[in-house]
């Protein structure tokens, strides 16, 4: 049996013949810029993504609790109508980059 190769990298051409797709999680990209973004920032986790961006108020004015995974928080967006006030709140918040 001939085990086929796939096609590699063509550094004349810069092409890769054999592209590939790999979907990594916030976990994934934390643990390969451990220092952070660019700007020295810490990448966000869903279970720490409150904190690291700075919404814990927004978050706790709205009636939620921002030790909360995000991700449970952003599920009852669509379910409630509460939510307007935190997606309000969010919206107003000036971008920190």
């Amino acid at each position: 049996m001939t085990i086929k190769r796939l096609p590699r990298y063509d550094l004349k051409t810069k092409f890769n013949h054999s592209p590939h797709i790999v979907i990594l999680g916030a976990g994934a990209s934390r643990a390969c810029c451990d220092t952070g973004d660019r700007n020295g920032r810490t990448l966000p986790l869903m279970n720490d993504l409150i904190d690291c961006v700075g919404i814990g108020e927004i978050i706790r004015e709205s009636g939620y609790d921002p030790a909360t995974n995000f991700e449970a928080i952003y599920r009852v967006f669509g379910s409630r109508s509460a939510a307007g006030g935190l997606v309000r709140g969010l919206r107003r918040r000036p971008d920190p980059r």
